[in-house]
């Protein structure tokens, strides 16, 4: 068995013993052309063929070829396969002219979820203000996504009139898209404004609910 062939027969089974022939679904492959790499039976495999299944699993080439391990979310002892991602991280006010600008960027964090998005579509909001209380705590970590669909009840990362970004709820009724403050007293927003811009989805909020230890004096 070549080292590809025993890689991805790995990666394989630590996804939930994904088989072959839906792999080569999932990446637009033939079918016939992955199960050959499963079976070692490819000697020399096409850059497109390896590059594709590299993007799906969000490895290297060398750790495909296995050149270089694996990025331990590959462990067999993790129950659920997980993917791993690098985001740059803003502050909301930065967001609106700053989102695609990561040398703005406060920070870097890395990320893990069970879904595979595009690393290039991710970025992170830090909450320094309580603005959003009670639904996202002071501090708290966005993890968005750029190009996201939103879908109702989706929580989105909104410019108004050019202005700082806020957060709203997304809503259909009728035919009609709304966007739902998250404090009572701010108007309903249609989202078809041409003053409204969304400019991501939240997927994840997370919070550290114990307070940093002060310096001492």
């Amino acid at each position: 068995m070549s080292e590809l062939s025993s890689v991805l027969t790995h990666l394989l089974k630590v996804s939930g013993n994904l088989s072959g022939t839906e792999l080569a679904r999932r990446v637009e492959l033939p079918s016939a052309t992955v199960n050959r790499l499963i079976t070692g039976s490819v000697q020399d495999p096409r850059i497109s063929t390896l590059k594709a299944i590299a993007k799906y699993f969000n490895i290297s080439f060398d750790q495909l070829l296995g050149y270089s391990p694996l990025p331990k979310q590959f462990n067999l002892a993790h129950n659920r396969f997980a993917y791993s991602f690098q985001m740059p991280v803003y502050e909301l006010h930065q967001i609106h002219n700053h989102l695609d600008n990561e040398d703005a960027a406060a920070s870097r964090l890395t990320w893990q979820s069970n879904d595979n998005y595009d690393q290039e579509e991710l970025f992170a909001i830090k909450l320094e203000q309580a603005n959003f209380e009670p639904t996202f705590l002071k501090g708290s970590t966005l993890i968005a996504h750029k190009n996201l669909a939103p879908q109702i009840n989706d929580y989105v990362l909104v410019s108004i009139q050019g202005k700082e970004a806020t957060i709203r709820k997304f809503y259909m009724e009728s035919g009609e898209t709304y966007l739902y403050p998250l404090r009572s007293e701010l108007p309903v927003m249609n989202a078809e404004q041409e003053s409204v811009k969304i400019l991501g989805v939240i997927l994840e909020s997370q919070t550290s609910l114990r307070a940093k230890p002060q310096a001492e004096k």
